[in-house]
């Protein structure tokens, strides 16, 4: 019997999740939207005749499993990802044989058809199992690790193919899964360009390109396979770029800063798409790549609370914009005030154009915590002298001093009010009666007169414990 469309669901969530994979990661494999994945799994509908056909391909089981919960995994010829032979006018590989036995050898046969050597190294080879995790070469029983103790146990691989010259290279491992996949470097071998080599101590391997342009497909090849062995790639920059038609085909590192720190490999299309279109990634990214002031607007307003998120390990472009800019409305410029105050940074001279006795009242819990000199500058903006003054006498001055209160009262002159004042004064401490007489011009009668008491009254009390010693 058929399942129903929840049973289904059910059966392809377990082999996503099973496959560790989100729902946009199966999406992008087989060419659906999210949303698509998300219904089936719901059980909201059941995946049309072609889609099925994806998920039995992609999971490697059957549509029978799929449809009636039959256990039956579909069994297919060992898939290499360069199949059994590869060719063009460069090169010619070609899997002529794999073995299993006490240890599993997978032998290729290996054509260079220029006229220039073609070097080889185990690097250039990648075996995976169904799950796209490395099955690594055969290492056993290695003791004092070099290359001459290992060769046995290892790949054994040529230096390197003479011109018009075919070699058999021989890669050894302890298993073999049967609906893996061997990678190869095609473009190493295909498209005339090669690694270089180093020690650790040299540097690290560059890339040389001599000019003949790979494929689509080769360079789909050549990056997703540096991406599954997490290769740091460089190329020259006249390499061919990744474009939008490529994308779905990628397996590019899910990192919140890889494109910003690897535009060279993207073509402005893609770069421009990633901006817009995908999950938030880097805001100068963004900010670099998406020109239109509307669609910037759109992408910072969706990602508040994760500007918001990286705002206090210093990571977020926007707040430290100097100017006001195109993209901004009144909403982001409220945004990014808000957020200088909540994680103590000063005011930029631009944002307090914006700043008035509206937004000052929706963002006072957060305003109230910086200090009162920082927020003695909002006598510069278009709030009122009453609502400033307020502010002031209900921010953080732990740490305020003469020095400073003086300045301020020089700089704003009338605007500060007698009660702000004589509020400041009264914080800071007094240890000499020339002080006291220094500030009593500052302040009302009253608000001097109960520091006076405090200061004679700590002062007979110093001269009481004098007497005592004595």
């Amino acid at each position: 019997m058929i399942k129903t469309a929840e049973q289904v669901g059910a059966i392809i969530k377990e082999l996503r999740i099973k496959a560790n994979m989100t729902q946009e990661q199966l999406a992008s494999k087989i060419l659906v939207s999210s949303q698509a994945v998300s219904k089936w799994e719901k059980g909201e509908c059941y995946p049309d005749i072609q889609q099925l056909g994806s998920l039995c391909d992609f999971f490697a089981v059957s549509l029978d499993y799929i449809l009636n919960g039959s256990p039956i995994i579909k069994k297919t010829k060992t898939s290499y990802r360069v199949y059994e032979i590869v060719e063009n006018e460069s090169s010619r590989i070609e899997i002529t044989d794999v073995v299993p036995s006490a240890d599993y050898s997978i032998s290729l046969s290996i054509l260079n058809k220029t006229d220039r050597e073609i070097p080889l190294n185990d690097t250039f080879f990648l075996l995976l199992d169904p799950l796209g995790n490395s099955i690594e070469p055969k290492r056993q029983n290695i003791h004092n690790y070099n290359n001459v103790v290992v060769a046995p146990y290892l790949h054994r691989i040529p230096n390197f193919i003479p011109p018009k010259s075919s070699v058999l290279a021989t890669l050894i491992y302890e298993r073999v899964s049967d609906d893996g996949q061997l990678w190869i470097n095609i473009p190493d071998f295909l498209s005339g360009t090669y690694y270089v080599l180093h020690s650790k101590a040299h540097g690290n391997q560059s890339q040389n390109y001599y000019g003949v342009k790979p494929t689509r497909d080769e360079l789909v090849d050549f990056f997703n396979f540096h991406f599954k062995k997490k290769d740091e790639i460089q190329v020259n920059s006249d390499y061919p770029k990744i474009t939008l038609d490529m994308i779905g085909e990628l397996q590019i590192p899910n990192t919140p800063t890889y494109f910003k720190d690897h535009p060279f490999f993207f073509s402005d299309e893609v770069l421009a798409k990633v901006a817009v279109d995908d999950e938030y990634v880097d805001w100068s990214f963004t900010h670099n790549y998406v020109k239109d002031p509307i669609v910037l607007r759109q992408i910072i307003k969706k990602n508040f609370q994760k500007l918001e998120n990286e705002i206090p390990s210093g990571h977020c472009g926007l707040i430290k914009h100097d100017s006001y800019q195109d993209f901004m409305d009144q909403e982001i410029i409220e945004f990014i005030i808000k957020m200088r105050a909540k994680y103590g940074t000063d005011y930029r001279k631009w944002t307090l154009d914006y700043i008035n006795d509206d937004n000052i009242d929706r963002l006072k819990p957060e305003i109230i915590k910086l200090k009162y000199i920082s927020n003695a500058e909002l006598f510069n903006s278009k709030t009122s002298k009453v609502v400033v003054n307020q502010i002031i006498r209900e921010s953080n001055i732990s740490d305020i001093n003469e020095h400073q209160v003086l300045k301020m009262k020089d700089f704003y002159k009338d605007n500060i009010e007698q009660e702000t004042m004589d509020f400041l004064l009264s914080k800071l401490p007094i240890s000499l009666l020339e002080t006291l007489t220094r500030y009593k011009p500052l302040m009302s009668y009253d608000a001097w007169s109960i520091k006076k008491e405090e200061f004679f009254a700590k002062e007979q009390s110093r001269l009481d414990t004098l007497k005592r010693k004595v």
